[in-house]
Parts: C-alpha cells; structure tokens; sequence
C-alpha cells in the first residue's frame, strides 16, 4: 500500500461484506466498511482511503454512481469495482468511468490483494495515473527526476496539449477537451513516455487495468477518437503515430 494505506469497502450484503473484511483484517490491514453508497460518499468528502473496493449494485447511490462523482471530483484512489454479475457489458462500463479492476463474487481475499498490488505496481511505473500528488514520493529517483523536469510540476506537456494529471485535465490551446477515462489514461501513458513503442496489449494494460481477450480492437478505436479530439489529423497523426505490425508511437 502507499501512504494511506485504508482499504474502504462498499457492500450492501453484511454477511459477504464481514466475512470479506475478517479476511483482509486478518492481514492486519485497515478496513472501512459502508453498506449504502450516500455513507460511502459522505466519507469521501473528507477522507481519501487508498483503495475503494466498490460493488456496483447499492441502496441510496449505486457504485456507478459513486465511481462517476469520484473521478469528476478527481479522486484517483484505486477502485475495484464488484458484482455478483459476469456481464460483460457491466466490466466495460466500469472500466470506461475510470475504475482501476473489475472483480466477479465470489473471489478470495488472495485474489483481490493481488489485483490491488498489480495496480499499484502500474501506477508507479507510470502506466497508471497516482491516486494522488502525496505518492510521488514513492517513486525511483530516475522518475522523481522525469517529474521534477516539467513545468509547472506534475504536468505533462506536448506541442500545444497539457495534461494536468492531479485534476485529471488535458487543455489544448488552453480549451479543456471532454476525454473519456480511457481516453485519459491512453494519453497520460503516451506522454509520460513519449517516442517509446507501444503494443496494443500494453496498452490495454494502460487502459483498462489489465488485459482481457479480444479487445485490441477497441485500442484502435480509443485512438481513432482520441486523435480527433486532440487535433490528431486521421491521415497523418503528429502526436499519436501507427508502427506498423507493432502499436503506437507518441511523438511530442
């Protein structure tokens, strides 16, 4: 865990939400519990756990909801999105409002601790934007330096887009554009790393929190877009460059 190491976790049925919370406590970990998503969402005005384990389906203010009115506040704790549904439209949507994982109940204490931890791993790698500006201080370094080097600090800059991860903004000539949580993550990854070749299936890892089968296809189509809103030309891109029998190229 980071520096706020709380876990918060939002369920509605005691009996699973208990018995999930004795197995994490068993691992002398900090735990929150909250049954309806109004509580959870008055704790969040002034609390900022590192991790929120969200289940989707809630009485008062359902997950969606709350992981909607989370990002929009900029909130960028990791947050695990649970459902006692294998749909794979649910796992999409989620994904897309910006949630780190999607877990199916039932799942292991085990489990989950390692789908957090491989979070955590991405977002100091710079795969994933940091749940806050306070976690910089974890970082090697060789990625504080990278930090250090922009200006103001913690924005990334390229051409004539800026990209403010702490309030999770890309201007472009100062003109704030409307970009999905996707969109957001696969831009921050390329500008944290500019000129470096992607594969679409790290870019999935970048996007969506871990790779699932069959949506390379949906990389093409978040860059497709993602070039017209940053002022991309389709034909011949500046920033966000196709290599051919590879992935993408950001060039600044």
């Amino acid at each position: 865990m980071q520096e706020d190491s709380r876990i918060m976790l939002v369920e509605d049925l005691r009996d699973f939400r208990r018995l999930l919370a004795a197995q994490l406590r068993a691992r002398h970990l900090d735990i929150i519990e909250f049954e309806d998503g109004l509580q959870a969402q008055s704790f969040l005005i002034n609390e900022s756990p590192g991790v929120v384990l969200l289940d989707m389906n809630l009485p008062q203010l359902d997950g969606v909801e709350l992981l909607k009115w989370m990002r929009a506040r900029g909130n960028q704790a990791t947050v695990i999105m649970i459902s006692g549904s294998e749909d794979e439209l649910d796992r999409v949507l989620c994904l897309e409002l910006g949630a780190d994982d999607f877990l199916v109940k039932p799942f292991s204490a085990r489990e989950l601790l390692a789908r957090i931890r491989a979070v955590q791993r991405r977002r100091q790698a710079g795969i994933l934007p940091m749940a806050s500006s306070s976690k910089e201080s974890s970082l090697s370094g060789s990625e504080r330096s990278k930090l250090d080097n922009e200006s103001p600090p913690g924005q990334l800059r390229a051409g004539r887009l800026l990209l403010d991860p702490d309030r999770h903004r890309v201007e472009r000539d100062g003109e704030v554009l409307e970009l999905t949580a996707i969109e957001f993550r696969l831009l921050q990854c390329f500008m944290r790393q500019p000129q470096r070749v992607f594969s679409r299936s790290q870019l999935l890892d970048a996007a969506w929190g871990r790779d699932y089968v069959g949506y390379e296809q949906a990389v093409n189509n978040h860059i497709l877009r993602l070039r017209r809103k940053i002022g991309d030309s389709v034909d011949s891109p500046r920033h966000i460059q196709t290599v051919k029998g590879v992935g993408y190229r950001f060039e600044p």
